[in-house]
């Protein structure tokens, strides 16, 4: 599966939105004292309608920390979805959990924990990625099927944006036959070093 950060296509409201959860020395979480951001990928697979979000958790001083799996669906939905009836798959899809195919760090389970007390307990908060969740479908149910991942489409779209800069055609110097004691090609009658070499 492929996974766009929400910030590459919605910007301005990622700037607004993005929740971003300050700890401070000595916290019960026994994190060090940080700004933890939690910034949010979806699936970029058009097929797709998992209702999932995957958070990157990153912060300024020690960059990225955990990445968490969550969905809000409950475990029916996982379960048709997969399709499957394993219990311990269907509650890591639902999650939330570190996603075990992203590198993790030492401090990652604090992180969850603090992710499980903090953010998974605010409604309006899990309302909101629910609202990001569908900016994304429907962003990427709009698009054109084309063969290749959402990611490759991202770049390829990046790429065949026209160029701002023109690169300009080499001079070429139509006058190089002409010596410059030769007659100018204009018809004054002066020498061409007098003449047109001249301006």
């Amino acid at each position: 599966m492929d996974f766009v950060h929400f910030y590459k296509l919605f910007q301005k409201v990622a700037e607004e939105e993005t929740r971003i959860v300050t700890v401070f020395a000595d916290s019960h979480w026994g994190l060090p004292a940080d700004e933890y951001g939690f910034v949010e990928m979806f699936c970029g697979n058009k097929q797709c309608d998992c209702r999932r979000v995957f958070f990157n958790v990153m912060s300024e001083r020690q960059g990225n920390i955990a990445t968490i799996a969550f969905g809000w669906e409950p475990p029916e939905f996982y379960a048709r979805w997969l399709p499957t009836n394993d219990a311990s798959v269907i509650k890591e899809m639902m999650g939330p959990t570190l996603n075990r195919l992203s590198p993790q760090s030492e401090i990652a389970p604090k992180v969850l924990k603090l992710f499980k007390d903090v953010l998974l307990v605010d409604a309006d908060y899990i309302d909101r990625v629910k609202r990001h969740y569908k900016m994304m479908k429907d962003y990427i149910d709009c698009q054109p099927s084309r063969k290749g991942s959402m990611l490759d489409r991202l770049k390829e779209g990046l790429s065949s944006q026209p160029n701002i800069v023109q690169i300009p055609k080499p001079l070429r110097n139509l006058n190089r036959n002409i010596g410059r004691n030769s007659p100018c090609p204009c018809g004054s009658g002066k020498k061409f070093k007098q003449c047109c070499l001249s301006d």
